[in-house]
């Protein structure tokens, strides 16, 4: 018979016999040895013999004691990098980068249930998922970034899920049938279409929509014709949510379903569900605002550009102009009318219902492709003033030489000197120069976005919304250093410059735009001979130059065999004659541009093509017009430009560190560029290198 063995002793784990434990008296009373929490309490050898003494033995990393036995424990091995949550081992970076709980509705314990749930979910934990939307719904969907609905907390679009699972395990771990339940004491109706395997969708009056529970992911059907057993499973489970605008301001919810079912190949081992989500918001009517906006502001753009284009080719350009400058005014037209429109529906949302809704999907990509596309058509514009301006005329009228005989003057080996190399050096210097720097924008964008970003918080997540108040605290930062920069300008008188740089060296500067317009800055000096002095608003204009003024010019500037040097001192002598009115047959006469023509920068007086030039002056600007062709006259192309690249980036990447560092970036390139091909030209055309 079995007998019991005593308080000193142990039954060996085979029930065999009894294994001494280690005791020992002390006070009268009988002691034994107990091992600790994480030992087990070992009776046998590994030959199945009984220890003559029983032993603590202290289970392996990734087990713990358990009825004594060493059972596989999971958080026992978590790594260095890792930490456990709720019984599972969760990466340290993902917990410490999860959002921080601030509502009071959960309890720690099951907070650290749903960032575990969370988790397995991402890894494509299907289960994970189901557990976790239940929270969702048990807590009355929490808006709190770190609560259940976490997830399902993102940017409107679509959530594609495939689980893929091999069939035979389907028995062992997850059985034969899968079912999707609709929870609730009372079972309504369930909009849901259902695909069979042949292609045809159930009818209505087949399908008991009202008695609608669940559906099976997985199951057998045996067939009574060919006695085969076939597994159909869930190929595709389609939920969609639409919401629309009702009446009085309120908003309706519908939700479609769609079931398709398939049949497994025998010869495939594996099969693939796919659970898609999709989100149909309803319209914030900025596709109409851009249709209105967009066919009057463009409309207004490309009538401007025409006129700047009849301009150009009345100046003597090329007709191919019309490409670049149409392209831009669309540009300009499109991409305010999508600010418009955006600012607009935005400012509808907010005021019209409690919660603000995100845009729809249609146009956030309405929004993008808009951008994506503004930009291409800019870029063509930007490309095309960098050509014209890397390939003007520039020439340098030496006023020290204008008395000078022709015979007295050297033939070769012409030297310009450091008065040539002055003002050469002055006149790149405002080649890349900006009204307003992009990098100062950027940096002020950055810094009101990053003060501001408590307050945006409340606005939906959506790409367009936050494009298009990135783009207001671009412009209102880009006003600021404009007008600042304007005031400093206006006062210091910083462009007069150049001007003081030609007065200076004896030497006036004539730039020719287009084939029969230049730009000219006096550099005849006061103190030498005043009945040579041009008047202060003559002192930089414009020239609209008779045609036989420019056939001189380029017979002189172009000609070659070896009488280079002579010719440009011909020239020099020419021009100067020519400011003097001292060739007969070739006068000018001086008109003030209207009020108009400053504003467009455009003439629309029909003085071109005559044989008397012409010298157009501002009366109250003495801002050297030969600016014009460099940065500083296209501060709206470049600045506009600026804005599009800033926004197309954001909007493609949704970053703006990476919008602004990208911006700068190819402004500096293109900046370095700009130096190089003006640098050259300058040396093409005057001969002069400017280090």
């Amino acid at each position: 018979m079995c007998q019991p063995c005593n308080g000193t002793e142990l039954i060996s784990a085979d029930a065999t016999t009894c294994v001494p434990r280690r005791c020992q008296k002390s006070g009268g009373r009988v002691v034994c040895r107990k091992c600790p929490s994480d030992y087990i309490s070992v009776t046998q050898n590994f030959d199945g013999s009984p220890m003559k003494e029983v032993t603590c033995f202290k289970c392996h990393r990734g087990y713990k004691a358990y009825d004594n036995k060493c059972v596989k424990c999971e958080v026992c091995s978590c790594g260095r990098n890792e930490m456990a949550v709720s019984g599972k081992c969760l990466p340290k970076k993902y917990v410490m980068e999860r959002p921080k709980y601030s509502d009071n509705k959960l309890h720690p314990n099951a907070l650290l249930d749903i960032v575990k749930l969370e988790y397995l979910c991402t890894q494509a934990d299907t289960r994970a998922c189901h557990a976790l939307a239940r929270e969702c719904v048990k807590y009355l969907y929490l808006t709190d970034l770190a609560g259940p609905c976490r997830l399902w907390l993102q940017k409107n679009g679509t959530y594609d899920v495939d689980c893929t699972k091999n069939i035979t395990d389907l028995n062992s771990d997850f059985g034969k049938l899968f079912e999707l339940f609709i929870p609730g004491e009372n079972y309504k109706a369930f909009p849901i279409s259902i695909l069979k395997p042949d292609g045809n969708f159930v009818q209505k009056g087949s399908w008991p929509r009202s008695k609608f529970r669940k559906i099976f992911l997985i199951d057998k059907i045996l067939s009574t014709t060919t006695n085969m057993t076939t597994i159909v499973y869930l190929r595709k489970l389609l939920i969609a949510f639409r919401i629309e605008r009702g009446l009085k301001e309120s908003l309706k919810l519908y939700i479609h379903t769609e079931a398709h079912f398939a049949i497994k190949s025998p010869l495939v081992q594996q099969i693939t569900t796919t659970l898609l989500v999709d989100h149909e918001m309803p319209y914030a009517s900025v596709y109409r605002g851009l249709e209105i906006w967009g066919a009057i502001l463009s409309l207004l753009f490309c009538i401007y550009a025409l006129v700047q284009w009849r301009s150009v080719i009345r100046r003597g350009g090329l007709y191919i102009s019309i490409i670049p400058l149409i392209a831009s005014a669309t540009a300009d037209g499109i991409y305010f009318a999508t600010s418009f429109s955006t600012l607009h529906a935005l400012a509808a949302e907010a005021g019209n219902l409690g919660i603000t809704l995100p845009l729809s999907q249609t146009e956030e990509n309405i929004i993008k492709i808009v951008l994506y596309s503004v930009i291409i058509l800019k870029s063509l514009k930007v490309v095309w003033i960098n050509w014209n301006q890397c390939r003007v005329d520039v020439f340098f009228i030496d006023w020290l030489q204008h008395h000078s005989s022709i015979s007295d003057l050297p033939t070769t080996g012409y030297r310009h000197d450091w008065r040539s190399i002055l003002l050469a050096k002055e006149w790149m210097e405002w080649q890349a120069k900006r009204r307003s720097s992009p990098i100062a924008t950027v940096i002020c964008t950055l810094g009101i976005l990053q003060i501001t970003e408590q307050w945006n918080s409340y606005i939906p997540k959506s790409i367009g919304y936050k494009w298009v108040i990135a783009t207001i605290v671009w412009w209102f930062s880009y006003t600021i250093i404009f007008l600042i920069n304007w005031i400093k300008q206006r006062f210091l008188a910083r462009p007069m410059s150049l001007l003081k740089s030609c007065s200076g060296a004896e030497l006036s500067l004539i730039v020719f735009q287009e084939e029969f317009y230049a730009h000219y800055v006096h550099g005849r000096n006061e103190d030498f001979d005043s009945s040579m002095n041009f008047p202060g608003p003559l002192a930089t204009c414009r020239v609209v130059c008779a045609t036989q003024i420019r056939t001189v010019y380029k017979k002189l500037a172009h000609n070659g065999n070896g009488k280079y040097y002579s010719n440009r001192l011909l020239l020099s002598k020419f021009l100067s004659a020519f400011f003097e009115r001292a060739l007969d047959g070739l006068s000018w006469v001086a008109i003030e541009r209207t009020l108009l023509e400053r504003l467009l920068d455009v003439e629309l007086t029909n003085s071109e093509g005559s044989n008397v030039s012409t010298l157009l002056y501002d009366i109250n600007d003495n801002t050297p017009s030969c600016l014009a062709l460099t940065w500083w006259g296209e501060e709206w192309t470049l600045a506009t430009f600026d804005c599009m690249l800033f926004g197309s980036i954001f909007v493609g990447t949704n970053n703006l560190l990476l919008a602004a560092i990208t911006t700068i970036l190819i402004y500096q390139m293109l900046k370095e560029l700009r130096l190089w091909f003006g640098s050259r030209n300058l040396k093409q055309k005057t001969g002069i290198k400017v280090e």
